[in-house]
């Protein structure tokens, strides 16, 4: 004769090696879990003017200090390489060539890899 119990009992056996498992990769995964830091955007202020028909020049007028090497210009969507000072104070300032009617884009790259547009016009 054949005994049910003992298939039974490896069946749960078996069950609650499973539930033990599964809850243990559970907490490692909760455990190794890591949030990203928070890397808000800088704020401030930004002016464009005019220099000629080819060039604008970019100001930061006010806000707390920005690390140049965070700091991007875009001209249509193509990013320009800017020489800020380091650190990007208010009173910096940059010329780059930029027609008339193209959108320019102040981009800010965080050091966990966020980015944000912290100004934009239509010059």
């Amino acid at each position: 004769m054949v005994d049910l119990d003992d298939g039974d009992q490896i069946l749960k056996i078996v069950g609650v090696v499973l539930v033990v498992a599964l809850v243990v990769a559970v907490g490692v995964l909760a455990l190794n879990f890591d949030p990203p830091e928070d890397d808000p955007a800088p704020g401030g202020n930004w002016s464009i003017d005019r220099v000629n028909d080819t060039h604008v020049q970019i100001t930061r007028t006010d806000g707390e200090p920005i690390p140049a090497d965070q700091m991007q210009l875009a001209i249509d969507g193509v990013q320009r390489n800017v020489d800020w000072t380091d650190p990007v104070v208010p009173g910096a300032s940059v010329t780059i060539t930029a027609n008339e009617g193209v959108r320019v884009r102040v981009v800010w790259a965080g050091e966990r890899g966020n980015r944000a547009t912290l100004e934009s016009w239509r010059v």
